[in-house]
This record gives C-alpha cells, structure tokens and sequence, in this order.
C-alpha cells in the first residue's frame, strides 16, 4: 500500500553481520563471516519451522492438544516450541515399542523408559535414539531432511537424558499423563 511505502525500512539484522554467534553458526551450518546472515537464518528457521509443523500435522489434533496443554500450560498465548514435546513422546514411544502417532506418555510408559535408558552408555543412547528417529521417520512418511533435522534434536537430547538420569528422573524432558 502507498502508506507502508513512506514508512522508514527497518532492518531486524543484527547490528554486525559479521558478529553471528557461534551457536547459530553451529546450530544453522552458516559461516561466522556471511554478509547474507539476516536472510540465510530467516530462511532456515522458516524451513525447520514448516518441518516441525509436517510433524505435528501428523498427530491426532486431541491427542497433541492434550499433550500440550498438560505439557506446556498457556501455549495457546505463549511463544513456545510446540513441537519439542510431541517430538519427544513420539520418540519415547518409538524407543518402547509403541505407536509414536499417540505421543503422550502414561506414569507407566515414562518408568519404563526410565528403567531402559537408565543402565545405557552415552554411544548407545545416542545409538538408539536415532534408531528411534528412523523408526518414527519411516511411520509418519518423513523425507530425508526431516530425518536428519530430527536425528540432531534427538543427538542435542542425549546429554540433557543423561543429567535428567542423574538427577532424578525424566519427567523434565518427556511429559506423562497424570494417573488416572
């Protein structure tokens, strides 16, 4: 509109594009030192955003409704990643044996994942969670790319499983239902 044309442009870029933290640049693959950062890291958390939401388009509607709310309470008005705890349950579910599409995890089901992480190595958890990863890949008709972008989250997973072991239990990373 002709308004918005006599409107100053704004630039949401950081201050230097030459200063890109090295935690993006590590989580998105991009160079420290691209002039094109503002839009390469635009571009990449809209694609990991649309392949989250192939995910949760994928669940039962109640059922992820469910999940989120017990999980993330108010996430109708906050900014929260959606996606984390159906991706969690769903990879919970497949390490048990059980059908990812229903990711919500009773008391029972989080003791025995639990009980089954609990006396592995670091390299066989991380061994099992990607083969947890390509099974729930294969069930809900996942590309490659979204195999591989999950594979990392479930990779970024394992150190916060093994402190979560050692404190005391999963519930801060896998959410289960209350006991009916």
């Amino acid at each position: 509109c002709h308004e918005c044309r006599t409107l100053p442009a704004r630039s949401f870029a950081p201050a230097s594009t030459t200063a890109v933290p090295a935690v993006w640049s590590r989580y998105f693959g991009i160079g420290l030192k691209t002039k094109s950062f503002s839009r390469t890291y635009f571009n990449e958390y809209l694609r990991r955003v649309a392949m989250e939401n192939r995910l949760l388009r994928r669940f039962d509607p109640a059922c992820l409704t469910a999940l989120l709310r017990r999980c993330r309470p108010g996430y109708e008005e906050l900014p929260l990643n959606l996606c984390e705890p159906a991706f969690c349950g769903a990879l919970a579910k497949s390490l048990l044996g059980q059908n990812p599409l229903e990711p919500q995890l009773s008391p029972r089901s989080l003791a025995e994942l639990d009980h089954l992480l609990r006396g592995m190595s670091p390299q066989s958890l991380r061994l099992a969670l990607f083969q947890a990863v390509g099974e729930f890949t294969r069930r809900f008709s996942l590309s490659q790319s979204e195999e591989s972008y999950f594979s990392r989250a479930a990779a970024e997973l394992c150190p916060r499983i093994q402190q979560a072991l050692r404190s005391g239990g999963l519930d801060g990373i896998f959410c289960a239902a209350a006991e009916e």
